[in-house]
């Protein structure tokens, strides 16, 4: 009857331990489950933005190339700090052929800066792309005004391409050699 008791009493003793050794285990996986799901989040945030630049590439590309009118909602995603989204012109044969996949010397690229992450597409549009008011003439020069309407400079570093509704429309005087891109952000109340 002895021995019956000291075995009792040894498992008595174990079970704190085994209970600690369960916690130490349930702690692990949920942090692996955690980062798991903060690294789909992260994928499914880039996706969205990826989608939204190939969305304002292809209206870019309409407006300018096929001179059409276009309207889009362009949401890039707020997932990461200090994002921004504008039109640059690149003037580096090596980061055009890696983002356009030709040996272009020179092109524009639409762009998404954040502090983690950045996407680069290239917009097969016309070098000299004028989008107002980065020529002599500034805002206004060739667009209109617009009610409930506000010119956007794409390619300013400062306002890019803000969230929001647009509409894209070329503006090329009759004679003009560069295409002249409006951006026009519907303006909220």
């Amino acid at each position: 009857m002895y021995s019956l008791l000291f075995r009792g009493e040894r498992g008595q003793e174990s079970a704190p331990f085994e209970l600690l050794i369960a916690v130490i285990v349930m702690i692990f996986v949920m942090m692996f489950g955690y980062r798991a799901i903060e690294q789909l989040q992260i994928a499914d945030c880039q996706a969205k933005i990826n989608m939204e630049l190939e969305n304002m590439r292809t209206a870019l590309e309409a407006t300018a190339n096929q001179n059409s009118l276009q309207t889009i909602h362009f949401e890039a995603p707020q997932c990461f700090k200090n994002s921004n989204v504008r039109v640059s012109t690149v003037r580096n044969r090596t980061i055009c052929s890696q983002i356009c996949q030709e040996g272009r010397g020179e092109c524009i690229s639409l762009d998404f800066r954040s502090d983690a992450y950045t996407k680069r597409v290239c917009v097969n549009i016309p070098i000299s792309t004028v989008f107002e008011g980065t020529e002599d003439g500034g805002p206004g020069t060739y667009c209109a005004a617009k009610e409930s309407y506000a010119l956007t400079v794409f390619s300013s570093a400062n306002v890019g391409a803000p969230n929001g509704d647009y509409i894209l429309a070329n503006r090329t005087p009759p004679g003009y050699a560069n295409p002249v891109v409006c951006a026009y952000r519907y303006k909220q109340a």
